[in-house]
């Protein structure tokens, strides 16, 4: 039935058309054991969520962002996100198994209207990515339980302070919002039923003590 064969494939006519490897089904037995115990379920970000998402940063001039997808998984959302002219795009993924499947794809994708070739798969635990000195549009797809996604958010905070630039978080599947709400930095701009959109804004007084911290250390 359509029903169950997207449970298991999600919209495998992504892969076909791609000639990639990005739904659930082919998921490493190892990875599969895992979610068992884990509170967390691989599952790739359907296109047309990705595109109503993308186009509320119509206006934004994304040759000068950075985009950082965390819990990357498979890569699917960043080779989505290599159709828009963002300066460079990342992956963060904590599971071996899967940045292996993610950087298998970035290398085969060659597509007509790509706009983004700077594409990389990092495998490390989000809770220790350092945020790059650019302005960056973070993409989170429900990737955390509410402890992790809280590290990840504030230390995301504590990044614009010491570098004061434009964040934007695009947060599909908002299931911990709560953690959004414990922050004060974190201003939602967009909601919907799906996802939630929200940008970063730093007082002044704390963003200048930031940059005086920074040019002491250097």
């Amino acid at each position: 039935m359509p029903e169950s064969r997207r449970s298991r494939f999600g919209d495998i006519e992504y892969d076909c058309e791609h000639a990639v490897d990005t739904t659930w089904a082919r998921l490493p037995i190892s990875v599969q054991i895992r979610e068992v115990f884990s509170e967390r379920l691989y599952q790739p970000t359907v296109v047309e969520e990705f595109t109503d998402i993308m186009r509320h940063l119509a206006i934004v001039d994304m040759g000068t962002f950075t985009f950082i997808d965390m819990g990357s998984g498979k890569g699917r959302v960043l080779l989505m996100a290599a159709m828009y002219p963002f300066a460079q795009i990342i992956g963060v993924e904590v599971q071996p198994e899967l940045d292996a499947i993610a950087r298998r794809n970035i290398d085969c994708f060659h597509e007509s209207g790509q706009q983004c070739q700077s594409i990389e798969s990092i495998c490390m635990d989000a809770r220790e990515y350092d945020f790059p000195l650019t302005n960056i549009v973070l993409y989170l797809f429900n990737p955390f339980p509410d402890y992790v996604l809280r590290e990840v958010l504030n230390r995301l905070v504590e990044s614009a302070s010491r570098s004061p630039r434009e964040i934007l978080v695009l947060y599909n599947a908002p299931y911990e919002k709560q953690e959004f709400e414990r922050i004060p930095e974190l201003r939602k701009y967009c909601e919907t039923p799906l996802y939630q959109l929200y940008r970063v804004e730093i007082d002044r007084h704390v963003a200048a003590l930031g940059a005086r911290e920074e040019q002491s250390k250097s």
